[in-house]
């Protein structure tokens, strides 16, 4: 016995031989630009956080073992796209003394992230 098939509400079903014109009435321009818009931010994220990893790699060897190792765990969270934590007080007071302004630039990350 063959188990019965059901949709959802909604779905578009192409059969392989009807040309991707025949189904271009389907098409949502609203979700194409949710989309592409939603891409253009991780890419403009993806972009932010390879400099930000150029800025850590250069302050690491200058840590500290304990602010080196929380650096090295933010870069490789900004590598991975994933969310940051706040850097610990210690931390952040050793990566200002080397790059001023990359705590503020590793904030501002976290809060564009945080946003999308």
């Amino acid at each position: 016995m063959t188990p019965d098939v059901s949709l959802g509400e909604h779905a578009v079903l192409r059969v392989a031989a009807w040309s991707i014109e025949s189904v271009a009435v389907f098409r949502a321009p609203e979700l194409a630009a949710a989309t592409d818009a939603w891409i253009a931010d991780e890419l403009a994220h993806a972009e932010v956080a390879a400099a930000l990893c150029d800025r850590l790699h250069a302050a690491v060897p200058r840590l500290e073992r304990r602010a080196r190792a929380a650096a090295l765990r933010t870069k490789r969270r900004l590598f991975g796209g994933q969310e940051l934590p706040a850097l610990d007080g210690a931390t952040g007071a050793a990566l200002r003394a080397i790059d001023p302004d990359l705590t503020s630039a590793l904030d501002a990350a976290r809060r564009a992230r945080q946003a999308l």
